[in-house]
């Protein structure tokens, strides 16, 4: 599953055939969000960059916490290297980097790029 903020970007997602991207409809992940991402084997968030965005770098960081013993595989989109604010942003290339390198959770901020 990959998590992006906006509906328009899970389209974009699609689009472009990768598949299993949903929309939370902000930064804020809800806890019954959480819940329902957990029947997921793998989640990434691909907020957006939370080196462009202060929504989804708080966002970003507080999930770092609250997806612990309620989501198995966690990683976060990897946005170094890249301008954009959001996937729709972003090339064909960069969204599959970006995906293909996404950092686990275990990793804590630096999973977020070392974002404070």
């Amino acid at each position: 599953m990959v998590v992006v903020e906006s509906p328009l970007d899970a389209v974009r997602l699609q689009s472009d055939g990768i598949t299993g991207a949903v929309a939370t409809y902000g930064a804020i992940v809800s806890k019954l969000q959480l819940l329902l991402m957990s029947a997921a084997d793998d989640v990434v968030f691909a907020l957006d960059n939370p080196f462009k965005d202060d929504a989804g770098r708080k966002s970003s960081i507080e999930l770092l916490k609250d997806t612990q013993g309620v989501l198995r595989s966690v990683r976060f989109f990897n946005y170094s290297d890249v301008d954009a604010k959001d996937p729709g942003d972003m090339t064909l290339d960069q969204l599959h980097n970006g995906l293909a390198t996404a950092k686990s959770r275990a990793f804590g901020k630096a999973a977020l790029g070392g974002v404070a």
